[in-house]
């Protein structure tokens, strides 16, 4: 293969990763970074071939990975989703703890730990809140 055929179908590779970042995200960010691997996969091609490309790619990908946590993160959405699913477990555990009687041994410990649970979930909830707060632009 040619070095234009591994350089542009690496791009192409490379473009797909990007369709998971956020929207504003790739609007502000993909053109240049698109050109930034380009210019480096040439390079790598330069230098080392199909080798070289590929430490290229494996590096860019773990990059990529780590990257795409962050600025999702950042945008409070998978916050939002963790807090109000954590939230619904929690109500859905209260009403199961309505079965147990209050006879059983298990029954204290069992609302302690719904408790301890709950309140978990708010102080992650407020401190996650704080943060997204602040990092707004």
């Amino acid at each position: 293969m040619t070095r234009e055929v591994v350089c542009s179908g690496v791009s192409r590779l490379y473009r797909l990763l990007w369709a998971l970042y956020p929207p504003s995200f790739r609007a502000d960010f993909c053109d240049e970074i698109m050109c930034d691997f380009a210019d480096a996969t040439d390079r790598a091609w330069h230098k080392g071939g199909w080798r070289g490309v590929l430490l290229l790619v494996v590096r860019h990908v773990c990059d990529w990975a780590r990257n795409l946590f962050v600025v999702w993160f950042r945008t409070g959405i998978p916050t939002l989703i963790a807090v109000s699913g954590t939230g619904s477990s929690l109500l859905f555990g209260l009403v199961a703890l309505q079965g147990v009687p209050s006879t059983n041994p298990a029954f204290v410990p069992l609302h302690l730990a719904w408790l301890a649970g709950g309140s978990a979930v708010v102080l992650c909830a407020i401190a996650l809140g704080s943060y997204h707060g602040r990092h707004t632009a």
